[in-house]
């Protein structure tokens, strides 16, 4: 069961603590630093990641679809038009290549766009097909792992902070407008994504980082078995740089870990990493995204 969560914690000169938390007397989790991630792979990361998916994407709105297919998985959010949520997940290279010219038809169709996920293990054969059929890699995101006990506290912030876990949908339009400013996108498909529907997921926490009373980053997780998914941190550029984002995701992390997953993982930007890896994070897999050129003008 998922262990009950404040919405609201109490600050102490920067640092934060909750109170009235299931099984411990502060609501923190003890942790330490860690020896490097043993007895982790790829598998499990992407086997989790799946899982999330499958059930997020029809909380969108309006829903999206996450399917299993013979061979592929298939993604369709039309509302959320990234590549990282519309297209293939090959699971075998023969099939979504005998399928993709079909596949693309249904996306296009369905007013989603078109991108393939490759995992470091794809063959160099698959991708130079890909290649051949006009598909070109645009970019790369680590896949990430950290153990319970590998999580490191983020350093004390320069400001007072709160740490939120949102409850009601107005304050999820404050992390809505606090996610686009952070991830430089439109705030149409922020909302899209972060509906309250999924917001009342079982399972899912929407979290918000304040400085001074102003909102300063986001994250929201989701548990699942003994796994729980990162995603949605995001920190606006004007406050970058102050450990806004690695509270958010460190509480994000322990969240999960205090409802009894046994890892967290998330995908990671360039930008991202170093903050990941702050936190005990450890890359596992590399996840490559191939989509058409855009047509010149």
């Amino acid at each position: 069961m998922l262990s009950r969560v404040p919405a609201t914690p109490i600050v102490v000169g920067g640092a934060v603590r909750w109170t009235g938390h299931a099984g411990t007397a502060s609501g923190t989790v003890s942790v330490r630093r860690g020896t490097p991630l043993t007895g982790m792979n790829a598998d499990e990361l992407h086997e989790a990641l799946r899982d999330a998916y499958e059930v997020s994407l029809p909380a969108f709105e309006p829903p999206g679809r996450f399917e299993r297919r013979d061979g592929y998985d298939l993604l369709c959010a039309p509302s959320v038009p990234v590549a990282e949520l519309n297209g293939v997940w090959p699971n075998d290279e023969a099939a979504t290549l005998a399928a993709i010219d079909e596949v693309r038809r249904e996306l296009v169709d369905a007013g989603s766009p078109f991108a393939l996920q490759l995992r470091a293990g794809s063959t160099d054969a698959f991708r130079d097909e890909l290649e051949r059929r006009g598909l070109r890699e645009t970019h790369r995101n680590d896949g990430m792992l950290v153990r319970r006990r590998e999580l490191v506290e983020p350093r004390r912030t320069d400001a007072e902070v709160e740490v939120e876990v949102v409850t009601d949908d107005a304050t999820l339009e404050i992390f809505v407008r606090t996610a686009a400013a952070g991830f430089g996108s439109s705030l149409e498909h922020n909302a899209a994504q972060f509906t309250p529907r999924l917001r009342r997921l079982p399972g899912e926490s929407v979290i918000l980082v304040r400085a001074a009373g102003e909102p300063v980053s986001t994250a929201a997780c989701l548990v699942r078995g003994d796994a729980v998914g990162i995603f949605g941190v995001a920190t606006p550029p004007q406050v970058r740089g102050r450990g806004y984002g690695s509270l958010a995701t460190w509480r994000a992390c322990a969240i999960g870990f205090e409802a009894g997953a046994r890892f967290a993982y998330l995908q990671s930007s360039a930008l991202g990493n170093p903050v990941y890896r702050g936190l005990g994070f450890r890359t596992v897999e590399t996840y490559s995204w191939w989509e058409l050129p855009e047509p010149r003008s």
